[in-house]
């Protein structure tokens, strides 16, 4: 039986003791011996680097772990937030109002998600993945890392409901943008983003509400969200499921380089990781490919 405790104004997880608890592990420093380089910083101009270490800090990431393409790109969408013309006004209006870090950062780290975004690997996970997963349980506990305004998780939610396995489930949503798990939490969406919902969808899991379309209560209740970084701990327990999709692709190779094997040992034997169709669990030995996007956690390993 699953046992919950308040935390930091969540409801979180506490795994049976057979279960073989965990604590969370510290990934911002990575193995002992490594060290990330300043090559991301060195990468960019140094006004912009500047602005972003400090940017981060104050969001406490770090700014090294990112691409730095990538972080480039995003600037002039930051200074768009902030109705601002440059990186100096940029960091005046954010010390006089610290509370537009939030704002700031989530526009350096956008994430683009959609309710049953590639649908193939939903179908898959509806046909064989989750009933496998299940199998002889009432539920399955699950983990979306990087989960942004929550789209995904709730797809699998729904896919739960009409499995039967909703409420015997643990869901669990993270992401780094407070912003992000609030939007997640509310569960209120344009009604844009959910016109490729299947109909059924549609209607048995979603309620009209002044700003559009809202998750309904038996869904949003199932689903627990927590700000997190997910480069400086991992979530304790073993996980029969793990969303990390179009994530990995913005992190550095070393950054990846220590991710990728504590999300392999975050599962339990049998589990399965779904990643991006661009990304690759690169450097583990325990996760075998049962089609694109999906990778099993060897049994008995």
């Amino acid at each position: 039986m699953i046992r919950e405790s308040n935390s930091n104004q969540f409801q979180h997880i506490v795994f049976p003791h057979e279960e073989r608890q965990r604590r969370p592990i510290n990934l911002a420093s990575g193995p002992p011996g490594f060290s990330y380089s300043s090559q991301a910083e060195d990468d960019l101009p140094e006004q912009e680097a500047r602005f972003l270490s400090w940017l981060f800090k104050k969001a406490g990431l770090d700014v090294r772990q990112y691409r730095s393409e990538t972080l480039h790109r995003r600037l002039t969408a930051c200074l768009r937030t902030l109705r601002t013309t440059s990186l100096i006004q940029a960091r005046q209006l954010l010390e006089q109002n610290p509370k537009l870090v939030t704002a700031a950062l989530s526009a350096m780290l956008v994430g683009v998600t959609s309710f049953f975004r590639d649908p193939a690997v939903f179908e898959h996970l509806r046909a064989e993945i989750l009933p496998e997963l299940a199998h002889q349980k009432k539920g399955i506990y699950a983990w979306s890392v990087g989960c942004s305004d929550g789209a995904e998780l709730y797809s699998l939610a729904m896919i739960l409901a009409d499995l039967n396995l909703l409420s015997g489930s643990y869901l669990l949503g993270t992401d780094c943008r407070e912003d992000a798990i609030e939007r997640a939490r509310a569960g209120i969406y344009e009604p844009e983003l959910a016109k490729h919902l299947p109909m059924h969808c549609r209607r048995n899991y979603f309620e009209e509400c002044d700003q559009g379309l809202r998750v309904a209560t038996t869904i949003r209740t199932s689903v627990r969200w927590r700000a997190s970084n997910m480069l400086a701990e991992l979530e304790a327990g073993l996980w029969d499921l793990i969303l990390f999709r179009n994530t990995a692709m913005y992190f550095r190779s070393e950054a990846t380089a220590t991710l990728w094997p504590r999300l392999e040992a975050a599962l339990k034997p049998g589990g399965v990781l779904v990643l991006g169709r661009a990304e690759r669990p690169h450097g583990v030995q325990r996760l075998s490919s049962l089609r694109p996007c999906l990778y099993r956690r060897n049994r008995g390993s």
